[in-house]
């Protein structure tokens, strides 16, 4: 009886260890997380790899969407929408659709829009190395134009414009070359002498006019027209689409090419998206805004060589004049005037770039 007594004991004491530890197992099990299913996605994209999500690219600017930049533009969004299978999206919003160039660029700054562009004239209100690309016969072609602002010197500006605002600059388009339109020959600087001559209101387009020996008369551009019509100015100074569009041919005898500034437009994407984007996404957007850039430059060539034509048909004189002369008399007026602006010998570092 004694013994069956104790055997009881022994089997409650071991049914009783039985159930503490069972019962420890299963709190420690629960503290383990589940094995992630077959399949599923990590929650963060792995350095270097691009992201699943999709990402949206909004791009403003003031220009018609006929314009050979903007064909550029229309070009870019097909090539990133297409390399991208569709998960990068490009939205245009040409002709001022989101305001004027400052309301534009605010959209860019804030990251209300994720892409944009503009001129150096209008950068250099906050990278004041920019006005250099602005001043007359700094560039001597298009060819020394693009190796200036892709190399050290477009970098300065580049990064100035970084720490001011906020936006980096990942490509330069080629946008236009101005040229003067008059009622005289014009063959060297002392022909432009007297020659009121039209030209954007702002110092260094005024100081552009002197350095190429006009009487510089800022007019608003569609007041142009009828300033030449009626005798107010003699001359103006444009691209040649410019010129054609604006029918100023119809109140002009000569075209004389002295193509004194080559014009660029700078693509920029907002600083923090762009840190935001994997690496291959970036490299998608740099080869692709190349390649559009790339396109529409040959279209803007073309378009200008085909005006020449269209100038002479209409009865137009076209004239090539002496442009070295131009040259001599821009750099001397420069270098006397606006050094200040831009730092001693900075505009002769960039006309001899690459000599």
């Amino acid at each position: 009886m004694a013994n069956n007594r104790i055997l009881k004991k022994v089997l409650c004491l071991l049914i009783c260890v039985l159930l503490l530890t069972a019962c420890a197992a299963c709190g420690s099990a629960s503290n383990v997380p589940p094995a992630p299913s077959a399949g599923s996605a990590p929650s963060a994209s792995a350095p270097g790899q691009p992201s699943a999500e999709p990402i949206e690219i909004r791009w403003g600017n003031v220009f018609a969407p006929d314009l050979p930049f903007n064909q550029g533009t229309a070009k870019f969004k097909e090539l990133v929408e297409s390399r991208s299978g569709g998960r990068i999206t490009v939205s245009l919003f040409p002709s001022s659709q989101l305001g004027n160039n400052n309301e534009i660029m605010g959209m860019l700054v804030e990251g209300t829009n994720q892409m944009g562009n503009e001129g150096g004239g209008f950068l250099a209100q906050w990278a004041p190395k920019f006005m250099v690309s602005e001043a007359v016969y700094a560039f001597r072609d298009i060819d020394h134009m693009m190796a200036v602002m892709t190399g050290e010197i477009g970098q300065e500006m580049f990064d100035e414009l970084l720490a001011a605002r906020g936006v980096r600059v990942i490509d330069v388009w080629y946008y236009g070359t101005r040229h003067i339109s008059a009622n005289k020959l014009i063959d060297t600087p002392a022909d432009l002498n007297g020659v009121k001559m039209r030209v954007p209101d702002g110092p260094l387009y005024i100081a552009n006019g002197n350095a190429l020996g006009a009487s510089p008369t800022p007019i608003s551009l569609s007041e142009v027209y009828l300033s030449l019509k009626t005798g107010v100015i003699d001359a103006q100074e444009n691209p040649l689409p410019t010129i054609y569009q604006n029918k100023f041919q119809e109140v002009q005898d000569y075209i004389i090419l002295t193509g004194h500034n080559y014009n660029f437009n700078t693509v920029m994407v907002n600083e923090e998206f762009w840190q935001g984007l994997s690496a291959e996404d970036q490299e998608l957007i740099l080869a692709c805004a190349h390649e559009a850039g790339e396109y529409e430059k040959e279209i803007a060539l073309s378009q200008e060589a085909e005006l020449v034509d269209q100038f002479k048909a209409e009865g137009l004189t076209v004239h090539t004049p002496d442009l070295e002369a131009f040259r001599t008399a821009a750099a001397a007026y420069m270098t006397e005037h606006l050094d200040s602006e831009w730092g001693e010998g900075f505009y002769e570092k960039v006309q001899s770039y690459g000599k």
